[in-house]
């Protein structure tokens, strides 16, 4: 937390709608995805968790109403990203796309001393995000299946960007103390 600080990130305003938009998914559906699509205009690290909403969101509505709720819900949610990269698509597009892919692309090296797991298993360049995509896409499938949470989920999806995204930062290891607290209350009931 101090090295975000002391390096001024804007980590956690990102983390901060991204948190607020996990704990009002369920009540306060639009404002939950007005403020995953801030966290995502503030700072693209949240992208993986979109399609965890879309597919709850797809599991939970009514069969006659999901074509529908879907497209409401991915313009809600894009909306705000949209707005804050326009102007630059409109003056280099080029440009806009080539820095959205670069983390999909870009070689294994770390920023704190610690080697990303990519690296130790000598996966290189768009290959390494191969074993992040596979294990994204199971709990994108057990969340399909509604055996996780949107919190559960989004803990299991931030973990596994921070252990195989090809580059690690400290401000990364923050994206996931959210979600602990909101996991643990989800196992709550269950446990009884």
């Amino acid at each position: 937390s101090l090295y975000v600080i002391r390096v001024g990130h804007v980590d956690f305003l990102a983390i901060f709608f991204l948190t607020a938009s996990v704990v009002l998914f369920e009540k306060k559906r639009f404002w939950s995805l007005l403020l995953f699509g801030l966290s995502i205009a503030t700072k693209q690290v949240a992208i993986f968790l979109a399609p965890l909403y879309l597919i709850l969101i797809w599991v939970y509505t009514e069969k006659e109403k999901r074509l529908k709720t879907g497209a409401l819900s991915i313009l809600t949610m894009m909306i705000l990203p949209i707005l804050t990269v326009f102007p630059f698509l409109l003056d280099n597009p080029q440009s806009v796309a080539k820095g959205l892919l670069f983390s999909a692309s870009r070689t294994s090296e770390a920023n704190m001393g610690a080697t990303p797991l990519v690296s130790l298993l000598k996966i290189q360049g768009s290959f390494g995000v191969l074993p992040m995509a596979f294990l994204m896409l199971l709990i994108y499938i057990a969340a399909y299946r509604k055996k996780l949470s949107l919190a559960s989920s989004g803990l299991a999806i931030m973990l596994i960007f921070l252990a195989f995204n090809t580059v690690t930062f400290n401000q990364y290891f923050l994206w996931f103390v959210p979600f602990l607290p909101l996991a643990l209350a989800d196992l709550k009931p269950k446990l009884k």
